[in-house]
């Protein structure tokens, strides 16, 4: 991997906090920020890294023991207490599952601790074990209104209970993410604020994104937070619109306010937009929206990822200050590792394209401290937008065909640039090669890719594809400005080419549930996932006359237009005295792991498949539903949370990782093995003679030390 060049990163909001006493510091907590001294370090890397254990969770917290199915979102996010020995699991129905890990062998589902909380919308889960609380993010039902963050009492092994509720503050709309500092004494909140469509009247609501710090005191032992809110508005506080400000420091905007006005006025879909109310009183902090966070490891910043926005922000607690910039674009021209675009049944093919660039778009950002120098590293997955029947993200045939024409019928009063046209026939090509077809390559209807000064007549300035494909490494500058020092490339892509060519940018997730499974029967008819589930399943993957969804090696190539391997999660931790990083892509289940100990020239150690059963097996053979789920062989689909275990907190005494699928509802833990230490051969006792000979030796080495004059004088002394 070569070092890059990088624009400057963003620098975001900040909070000056009071409020009652805090409690008093106590060690760094798990997932803390890393602050890593390389010298001296480990000479010997991890010589394995395997899985240990597997648990499947159910997706709800009734005590029947049948509540297993695929396709719930059972472990959305997971957290591990590592004082008390238990991983807790929230899910998308509803419910914060615990999970005993006193033995990491065999992981015990521990139905009468659950905790029911059905029908509402849970984000996200952090503990703070030494405080004995967990806290976990709540949405509102409607999502655009205030969400919640609840603490609950953690279970204790001495006297196991089911958690009580503790306390519960108002924070933003969308709490997607909860992030406490080291010691716990505060918890940053990324409120992403997103926006929803009105399918009554096709009005928009979209709140703007924000910014929550708790400061937690503890009264009677239990926690009493300080809320204080920062709007992303506070980046122009004295203007509502400043999109052409966001523009000019290269941040991408889904949905400007002009793209706003063509599409709700100009568009061959206008008839059904009714956004004049949401133009009118538009924020440019609508369009930015905080999805991930990280603390440095002073606890002075807190780094947020606008994965949408392929922007940071970087929060300075002392100062309150709030800069925001972008990551800027990833190249795949001449001088790149190549790219696969083209879906030809599995081929792994890198091409270069001239002029080519993809959006970053993070979703994991993890920061470190190596050698007293603070880093962030993010995992380039993608994003795009969709309101209605508004879609940010758009197949290349459908916005320029193979000749280089804009297909007005749909995009009414659009124009493309040269190089637009250019790069899209040499797309269009390269696929006609392959299947003679037009390329569905996504690319963006957004700020960075179309021109939208003059609302009624946009042009299309570039061909913009979603997702960096890999992960990238910055360096943080004394001034809070990001500098790329690390671009992965291609290299997931390759790796998965190399070690799981069956699952090289294939697919499975929520959409290959088994038609009559629980998650299938669990959807409105009508709505477009369940109409996407039953056209997979009539597949030409069949058993017998019974048609199935496709096993992970029929799907192939079926992210190359799309995302490739889009890295989903990251972490960082250290193991066998060395700096790792973990990364895990989402639609293949592919997980690498990095040696990061010299920090701008990452090192590939391992690279594991989490669902091996998925070469062969869709979700609906994989895993078995209801009491028997114990008989599944399915492994992490969706690993959407990851967290690394150093020694001293592992359950087994080991470094390793859990990973969470959400869709499988599958909880792993893997390990690393380290190189023996050479044992130091024993000395052997002393016998008379060699303690002899040894005595004379050190009187003779004495007396050579003395020289002649200090004999003479010590003859003397003694006469």
């Amino acid at each position: 991997m070569a070092p890059a060049a990088s624009p400057l990163l963003p620098v975001v909001a900040v909070l000056a906090l009071t409020g009652p006493v805090l409690v008093a510091a106590v060690p760094r907590r798990l997932a803390s920020t890393i602050n890593f001294d390389s010298s001296g370090v480990a000479s010997s890397r991890p010589e394995s890294f395997s899985m240990r254990s597997r648990v499947y969770v159910p997706y709800d917290a009734n005590a029947n023991g049948d509540s297993y199915a695929f396709g719930m979102g059972a472990a959305e996010q997971v957290a591990y207490d590592d004082n008390e020995k238990y991983l807790y699991a929230v899910s998308e129905q509803g419910a914060i599952l615990v999970v005993d890990y006193s033995n990491p062998a065999s992981p015990r589902v521990k139905d009468e601790l659950h905790v029911s909380l059905a029908g509402r919308k849970l984000t996200d889960i952090e503990v703070c074990s030494n405080l004995g609380f967990f806290m976990v993010g709540e949405g509102a039902a409607d999502t655009v209104s205030n969400g919640k963050v609840n603490f609950y009492s953690t279970v204790k092994r001495a006297t196991p209970a089911r958690p009580q509720q503790l306390h519960e503050v108002e924070v933003g709309p969308l709490p997607d993410m909860l992030l406490p500092n080291s010691d716990c004494t505060k918890v940053a909140v990324a409120c992403e604020g997103e926006g929803r469509m009105n399918s009554a009247d096709n009005t928009l609501t979209d709140p703007q994104g924000s910014i929550v710090v708790l400061s937690i005191a503890l009264q009677d032992g239990v926690p009493s937070p300080t809320v204080i809110s920062h709007s992303l508005s506070a980046l122009y506080p004295s203007q509502s619109d400043f999109d052409q400000e966001m523009l000019d420091a290269g941040v991408h905007l889904p949905l400007s306010k002009n793209a706003m006005t063509y599409w709700n006025s100009h568009s061959a879909i206008s008839a059904d937009l009714s956004w004049d109310a949401a133009i009118a009183g538009y924020n440019t902090a609508t369009n930015l929206e905080p999805e991930y966070l990280a603390w440095s490891s002073d606890d002075s910043k807190v780094y947020v990822n606008l994965q949408e926005n392929n922007a940071v922000v970087v929060m300075d607690v002392a100062s309150g200050t709030m800069t925001i910039s972008s990551l800027g674009l990833k190249a795949w021209g001449p001088s790149s590792d190549g790219i696969d675009v083209i879906n030809d049944g599995g081929a792994c093919v890198m091409e270069k394209y001239e002029g080519m660039e993809t959006l970053r778009q993070p979703d994991s950002v993890v920061a470190v401290r190596v050698d007293n120098q603070d880093y962030l590293i993010t995992a380039e997955e993608s994003d795009d937008k969709e309101y209605g029947d508004y879609e940010e993200k758009w197949k290349l045939k459908d916005a320029i065909d193979k000749d280089g024409n804009v297909q007005t019928g749909d995009l009414t009063g659009f124009t493309a640039s040269a190089a637009a046209t250019t790069l899209a026939q040499a797309v269009h090509a390269k696929q006609h090669t392959a299947n003679s077809k037009e390329s569905k390559l996504r690319i963006t209807m957004g700020s960075t890719a179309v021109d939208y000064s003059t609302p009624e007549a946009p042009q299309i300035k570039k061909v913009l594809p979603f997702g960096g494909r890999g992960f990238a490494i910055y360096r943080v500058t004394p001034a809070g400005s990001l500098e790329r020092v690390v671009d992965s490339g291609s290299m997931l892509e390759k790796l998965q080419c190399q070690h799981f060519p069956w699952a090289h940018n294939a697919v499975q997730d929520e959409e290959f549930s088994p038609v009559g499974g629980t998650f299938y029967n669990s959807l409105e008819d009508g709505t477009k996932l369940k109409e996407d589930i039953l056209e997979l399943n009539e597949d030409d993957c069949q058993t017998g006359s019974d048609p199935r969804a496709c096993p992970m090696q029929n799907t192939t190539d079926g992210r190359s237009p799309k995302d490739g391997a889009a890295a989903e999660s990251i972490a960082v931790g250290v193991a066998c005295g060395r700096l790792l990083a973990v990364v895990t892509t989402e639609k293949q289940g592919t997980i690498f792991v990095f040696d990061i100990t010299t920090i701008n020239s990452p090192e590939v150690l391992f690279v594991e498949h989490l669902s091996p059963a998925s070469q062969t097996m869709n979700p609906g053979e994989a895993y078995v539903e209801g009491a028997n789920v114990g008989q599944s062989t399915i492994g992490e689909i969706d690993p959407e949370s990851i967290i690394f275990m150093d020694a001293d907190h592992s359950p087994s005494g080991k470094a390793g990782v859990f990973v969470a699928g959400a869709w499988s509802g599958s909880v792993s833990f893997w390990e690393f093995e380290c190189p023996q230490e050479p044992t130091p051969a024993p000395t052997p006792a002393p016998t008379q003679e060699s303690t002899e000979a040894s005595r004379a030796g050190v009187l003779a080495s004495r007396w050579a030390s003395m020289g002649v004059a200090g004999l003479l004088a010590l003859v003397c002394s003694l006469a």
